[in-house]
């Protein structure tokens, strides 16, 4: 079985994917798999995935939402260490190199992310020209960071993002109700609401803005409201700031 499982749900990516497929490919760490799950994409998605078809567990199901394709592509998985790409977005060549040296340094960790770029179109030799700088020592051990994600003073960007296929088996996985809207930030609040949480400085994955979530602001804000109304146990059991004022807490939030 692979060590780490890439995980890269797709909707309408055909424009996109190629460049993210190659980013996995091109990767400095071997030991992995690829599950794409295509969520129902009416355009060249398909074909485009075929051209890596010895190196892609392919899925097609009808549209469901990024997290319905994540859990079935986490329904398929093999791997110890479950890591997160988009269809539209690219990783630099010793993202997983580093991230699985993080947690052989640190297996407590739960969940582990980095640093990114933004670019609506880095270059190859933009990527490998920013990879071969010295990376910087593997970061401080990961910490409890519960308060500070859920008030918002910490964002994990999915792109960036492994972690134990151990804890999703005991969190359970993405929130698949579509008017959620940022269940990977619930996610991530119930794993560390459990879990410490590691941070690598170096940038390790670009992201390219203007995906099909990028603007749906008002849709946010409204999941943001529906999972700080259903955090309330998470926070009496993980965030000292609730412990001390609860009303507070909520009402700053």
């Amino acid at each position: 079985m692979p060590l780490v499982t890439v995980i890269i749900p797709a909707y309408n990516a055909g424009r996109t994917i190629t460049a993210a497929l190659q980013s996995v490919v091109a990767q400095t760490f071997r030991d992995y798999e690829i599950v794409v799950v295509d969520d129902g994409s009416a355009d060249d998605t398909a074909l485009r995935v075929a051209e890596f078809s010895d190196r892609v567990i392919y899925v097609r199901l009808a549209n469901g939402g990024p997290a319905s394709a994540r859990n079935e592509a986490l329904r398929r998985a093999t791997g110890k260490y479950i890591a997160f790409l988009d269809a539209d977005d690219v990783w630099l060549p010793r993202k997983l190199e580093r991230q699985v040296a993080y947690f052989d340094c640190f297996p407590e960790t739960g969940l582990l992310h980095s640093a990114a770029l933004v670019s609506h179109a880095p270059t190859q030799k933009a990527l490998e020209t920013l990879d071969v700088v010295p990376p910087a020592e593997l970061g401080e051990a990961p910490a409890n960071v519960f308060c500070d994600l859920f008030h918002g003073a910490l964002e994990i960007n999915p792109l960036t993002v492994m972690t134990r296929r151990d804890v999703l088996d005991e969190i359970g996985g993405f929130d698949e109700r579509r008017e959620l809207h940022v269940a990977d930030w619930d996610l991530w609040l119930r794993i560390a609401a459990k879990h410490p949480v590691g941070y690598l400085p170096q940038a390790l994955a670009v992201h390219r803005p203007g995906g099909s979530m990028s603007s749906e602001v008002e849709q946010t804000y409204r999941g943001q409201q529906m999972v700080i109304g259903q955090s309330t146990g998470l926070c009496r059991a993980a965030c000292p700031r609730h412990a001390a004022a609860p009303d507070d807490c909520i009402g700053l939030r």
